[in-house]
C-alpha cells in the first residue's frame, strides 16, 4: 500500500486525476438519485413539463465531471500559474453551460405556467425570446465577473452604441416595443379570437419580435406589424371570457300560434344546451316574437350563448335542423312567399 501512495506523491498529475475520478464517480451517483427524484416529482405535478429532466441529463454529466476536475485541481500540488487558469476555465464553462440550460428551463416553465385562453401552451416567439434573453443577460454578467471584467465600462459602451443602433433601426425597435406592450397589456393574447378594424377575423397564432400572425378561419394568415396592431381598433372575442352571445331569426306562416312556436323552440334550445357541444347552459337561451313587416309571416329571434366564438356555425346548424324537424312533425307551416324558414344573423357580443 505504501509504495502505491509513494507513487502517487512522486507524480504530481496522477494524484489530482485520481481525486477527480473518484469525485466524479460519487457526483454521478448523486446526480442519478437527484434526477430520479425530480422525475418522480414532475410526474406527480401535471403543471410542470416532464421534458425538464431530459434537458438536464446531458449537461449534468458535464457538470459532475467539471466539478470533479475542480476538486482534483484544488487538492493538487501544481503551481498556481497552472491551477488558476484551469479553475477559471472550469468556472466559465460551467457558467456558460448553466446559463444555456437555465434559459431553456425558464422558457419551458413560462410555457407551462402561462397559457392561452383555451388552455393550450403559449407559443409567442417574442415572449420566449424575452425569457431566454433575460436569463442569458444575467449569465453573461456572471461570466464577465468570473473573468474579472468590470461590467460598468461594458454597459457604458453599450449605451453609446445602443443610441446609434436605435436611430438606425427605428422601425424595427418600434415594432419590438409594440410587441412587448401587447404581451404585457394582455389585451391581445396568443390563442385569442380577434376581429380587426379591416373586417378580417381569426385566431392570434404568434406575437413575434416584429410582426403578429393571425390565422383566419379560411386557413390563411394575416401578418401585421406590431406597431400597426397596437394602434388598430381590435375586437377581442375572448375578453372578459370566451363566451359569446349569438343567434338567428326564423319565420313561420301567420296562421300559426306564436305561443306554440315559442314553446317548441324554447324546448329545443334547452335540450340543445345539454347535448350540443358548444352551447352554454348559462345565460339561458331566449326566444322572442318580434312580428316583423313581412306580409303573411311571423318573425322570431333566437338568442343563446356559445362557449367560444368559433362554435357559432356548428351550433346554429344543429339547432336549425332540430327546429325544422319539429315544425314538420307539428305541422308548423312556413310563409308561402318564402317556402322555407328565412333566417338572418343576430349581431352577437360578449356575454358576461
Amino acid at each position: 500500500m505504501q509504495p502505491l501512495v509513494d507513487f502517487f506523491h512522486s507524480n504530481k498529475l496522477l494524484l489530482p486525476l485520481a481525486i477527480a475520478a473518484v469525485a466524479s464517480v460519487l457526483l454521478l451517483v448523486v446526480r442519478s438519485f437527484l434526477l430520479r427524484f425530480l422525475e418522480g416529482f414532475l410526474k406527480k405535478n401535471d403543471r410542470f413539463d416532464h421534458g425538464l429532466v431530459s434537458t438536464l441529463r446531458a449537461p449534468s454529466v458535464f457538470w459532475t465531471i467539471a466539478i470533479g476536475l475542480y476538486i482534483g485541481v484544488e487538492y493538487s500540488e501544481l503551481s498556481p500559474k497552472i491551477v488558476t487558469p484551469i479553475i477559471e476555465t472550469i468556472h466559465v464553462l460551467l457558467a456558460v453551460s448553466m446559463t444555456i440550460v437555465a434559459a431553456n428551463g425558464a422558457a419551458r416553465l413560462f410555457k407551462n405556467f402561462v397559457r392561452a385562453p383555451d388552455g393550450s401552451h403559449i407559443q409567442s416567439g417574442l415572449a420566449m425570446g424575452m425569457v431566454r434573453g433575460s436569463v442569458m443577460a444575467i449569465g453573461a454578467m456572471v461570466i464577465l465577473s468570473i473573468l474579472g471584467i468590470s461590467i460598468t465600462p461594458v454597459l457604458t459602451a453599450l449605451g453609446v452604441g445602443g443610441l446609434a443602433v436605435a436611430l438606425a433601426l427605428k422601425d424595427t425597435l418600434e415594432n419590438l416595443f409594440a410587441g412587448i406592450y401587447l404581451l404585457t397589456d394582455r389585451t391581445i393574447r396568443v390563442g385569442d379570437v380577434v376581429k380587426l378594424d379591416s373586417g378580417q377575423d381569426g385566431v392570434v397564432d404568434d406575437i413575434g419580435w416584429r410582426t403578429t400572425r393571425i390565422r383566419t378561419f379560411n386557413s390563411t394568415t394575416v401578418i401585421l406589424p406590431n406597431s400597426k396592431l397596437a394602434q388598430a381598433s381590435v375586437t377581442n372575442y375572448c375578453i372578459p371570457d370566451q363566451r359569446f352571445s349569438t343567434g338567428f331569426t326564423f319565420m313561420v306562416a301567420i296562421e300559426n300560434d306564436p305561443s306554440q312556436v315559442e314553446a317548441l323552440v324554447t324546448e329545443i334550445l334547452k335540450k340543445g344546451s345539454e347535448d350540443i357541444v358548444g352551447i352554454a347552459a348559462y345565460p339561458e337561451p331566449v326566444v322572442r316574437f318580434i312580428n316583423g313587416f313581412i306580409p303573411g309571416a311571423l318573425e322570431f329571434t333566437v338568442t343563446y350563448t356559445v362557449t367560444q366564438y368559433t362554435s357559432q356555425g356548428f351550433t346554429q346548424h344543429e339547432l336549425k335542423k332540430r327546429i325544422f324537424k319539429i315544425f314538420r312533425e307539428k305541422n308548423i307551416s312556413f310563409p308561402p312567399a318564402l317556402g322555407r324558414s328565412g333566417s338572418r344573423e343576430v349581431p352577437g357580443g360578449n356575454s358576461s
